[in-house]
């Protein structure tokens, strides 16, 4: 067997050319500053012969299919829909079973969840909570960023509408109307929908106002609606016609399937491209309330930190009232605790609506879930005055 080349390499030293050739379980390697030209016979100057003996088999190295460590990659859709291996399951426990047969013995099992913004709580919690039951621990959770709105999205919503049909908006009226005076009340209300907000105004309901996100999607396009709790819904735009399906717990996945208790369709019709704002945005800032009276009494507040109070007129006059773009808010500049209130310190906030183009302004607000307060204001310079 003629010999073959092989170079090597010593710490801190250059590149040396060798031969060797495998005779058995012998080695005969030979090393110097030049190539050398036989393998056979003692080492002349500059050069160094290795003659080595086999002892026992070669050290194989691990296998590339038993990694250290499994780790699985879970996608979580906004329906709570888990996907592994290119495969969709519905619930928590058939995912954690096809996770059981991907475990191997004595290799620790990690998992990612890639879940979606607006992946349900209560779907999250029941992966974790079976892939518990199988014993594995190491759980990371990834929330993916929401897709963005293009432009043409948020543009082709905004404007002003009118109402087709609702459940929720005819429960906005009082009970005790026939429903020809109800799908009569309904034809004078509008929704307007700004960048963030969408309001419902009327002369003859109590105006909502609501902040939303919209999220494009692959089959359906999500939108959330933010007021006291939080609608999960889907939407459509076709032409002059905005059509909204909306759940206060599980987002719905399509249009045509049964209302629920809890579930409303609300069909809009465009009747115009100019959204309705604030008249002056000297209304957002922060007042002091100079003068209160009438039958304040009967307002049934909800503070932020203690349960429902009644306020009455002398107890407003001094306090503050902070309007943003959202929220009339009601707080004290007083140091002295206010009877009805806790640690003197009281503060309820209404959402608000305005419709400027009136003659007499109007300005709708909710104090609380199912009790709103209608109104006009007026703005006179440092002067804003509200009758609700």
């Amino acid at each position: 067997q003629q010999p073959a080349r092989i170079d090597m390499t010593s710490d801190g030293g250059g590149p040396c050319p060798g031969i060797y050739r495998l005779d058995g379980d012998r080695l005969r390697i030979c090393l110097g500053e030049k190539l050398p030209t036989k393998v056979d016979g003692p080492a002349v100057d500059g050069e160094v012969l290795l003659v080595l003996k086999r002892v026992g088999p070669a050290p194989t190295e691990p296998s590339s299919d038993t990694p250290e460590k499994l780790q699985l990659t879970i996608d979580v859709d906004a329906h709570g829909n888990a996907r592994l291996d290119d495969v969709t399951y519905d619930d928590a426990k058939s995912l954690a079973e096809a996770v059981e047969k991907r475990m191997k013995p004595n290799v620790a099992t990690s998992v990612q969840l890639r879940c979606d913004r607006s992946t349900p709580h209560k779907h999250i919690a029941a992966l974790l909570e079976e892939l518990k039951n199988i014993a594995i621990t190491d759980v990371s959770l990834q929330v993916q960023p929401p897709a963005t709105a293009t432009k043409s999205d948020i543009e082709a919503v905004q404007g002003t509408w009118e109402v087709v049909s609702s459940k929720t908006l005819l429960s906005c009226f009082d009970g005790s109307r026939k429903e020809a005076d109800l799908q009569e009340a309904i034809k004078t209300t509008r929704v307007v929908i700004t960048a963030d907000t969408l309001k419902v105004l009327g002369p003859d309901l109590d105006s909502r106002a609501f902040q939303y996100h919209i999220t494009p999607a692959a089959e359906n396009k999500f939108i959330d609606l933010q007021a006291d709790n939080e609608l999960l819904g889907i939407y459509k735009l076709e032409g002059d016609r905005l059509t909204i399906r909306a759940d206060e717990s599980d987002r719905p996945t399509e249009f045509g399937a049964k209302l629920e208790s809890s579930t409303d369709l609300l069909v809009l019709k465009r009747v115009g491209d100019t959204t309705i704002e604030p008249d002056d945005e000297a209304l957002l800032d922060k007042w002091r309330v100079v003068r209160a009276s009438g039958n304040v009494g009967n307002i049934h507040f909800k503070p932020r930190s203690v349960g429902p109070q009644f306020l009455s007129a002398e107890s407003l006059e001094g306090n503050r009232v902070e309007i943003t773009a959202r929220l009339l808010d009601f707080g004290s500049v007083r140091s002295e605790p206010q009877p009805g209130w806790s640690d003197g310190h009281p503060s309820a906030s209404g959402v608000y609506a305005l419709d400027p183009t009136r003659t007499l302004k109007l300005i709708d607000f909710e104090v609380r879930q199912g009790f709103g307060m209608r109104g006009i204001y007026e703005l006179q310079g440092d002067y804003l005055t509200i009758c609700a």
